[in-house]
């Protein structure tokens, strides 16, 4: 067996591993996320789809900039663990707000899906929660409809990915319209090969034990209407290197990541 081979199997155990961490359904996690709390943030849900075709809810957070916008949207994808209640992704969520943009965080543990690998979602589950999530942003009276990016992190990286490309799935994902761009942080690049229907920026740690950057590196990917595909590696850097708690946080790599993560989005979302 080659090493392209072995590293792509690892990656893939990887993912068997985390879509089998025990994540329960609890009402509401969302509920007790600070933003909400405080009043900065509010508790959304809408409607997504099964594998099966059965329509489901799903919480969010949805936080915009002051003022009356129209703003430009972003979809925000957690990793294996779920959204950190109480804390749920707040720096990330505020950068992306004060960077001038409506953002809606999903939490993909909310929707009571039919049983599958132990009831817990998948990345295309993940991937499918973004479009129906960019559909409630689209029709928000405050939201540019055609101005609406994905990000996510390691899994939700994964299905960020996911969202973006036209691979062939397990089921078909219901897409009313795309996404403008996307961006990865530490995915799970699980595909030997992609298919991009948007832009897309990786941006992953050449140290990384959980999400391999090589398996990235050497992900084949094909571009509708030569889409932009560009992959960022930071030396010596590990996984999660952009969560301030982490033992693995790496403060000038994760300055970089979001000063390339808003030029990469400026582009395509507001210009």
């Amino acid at each position: 067996m080659n090493t392209h081979k072995k590293i792509v199997q690892r990656a893939f155990l990887l993912l068997l591993v985390f879509a089998l961490k025990p994540i329960s359904v609890d009402a509401r996690k969302v509920d007790d996320c600070s933003i909400v709390i405080n009043g900065e943030a509010q508790a959304v849900s809408f409607i997504t789809k099964t594998k099966e075709g059965q329509n489901v809810s799903v919480d969010g957070v949805l936080m915009k900039p002051e003022g009356d916008g129209p703003f430009s949207g972003v979809v925000l994808l957690h990793g294996s663990d779920g959204i950190f209640p109480p804390s749920c992704y707040e720096p990330k969520l505020r950068h992306f707000v004060e960077s001038g943009y409506a953002s809606l965080l999903i939490d993909s543990t909310s929707a009571e899906r039919p049983t599958r690998w132990m009831g817990k979602y998948t990345s295309e589950d993940q991937a499918q929660d973004a479009h129906k999530g960019r559909t409630f942003l689209a029709k928000l009276p405050y939201v540019m409809s055609d101005r609406i990016g994905v990000v996510g992190w390691s899994r939700g990286g994964a299905a960020a990915i996911e969202a973006v490309s036209n691979n062939k799935m397990t089921f078909r994902m219901e897409k009313e319209a795309p996404f403008q761009a996307a961006v990865t942080l530490f995915p799970i690049c699980w595909k030997m090969t992609t298919d991009l229907e948007a832009p897309l920026l990786i941006l992953i740690g050449e140290a990384d034990s959980i999400t391999p950057a090589v398996v990235c590196k050497r992900m084949t990917v094909s571009k509708r209407n030569d889409v932009e595909y560009q992959i960022v590696t930071y030396p010596d850097i590990e996984h999660v290197f952009d969560f301030e708690k982490s033992s693995s946080y790496d403060e000038q790599a994760a300055l970089d990541a979001y000063v390339r993560s808003d030029k990469f989005f400026a582009k395509y979302l507001k210009e």
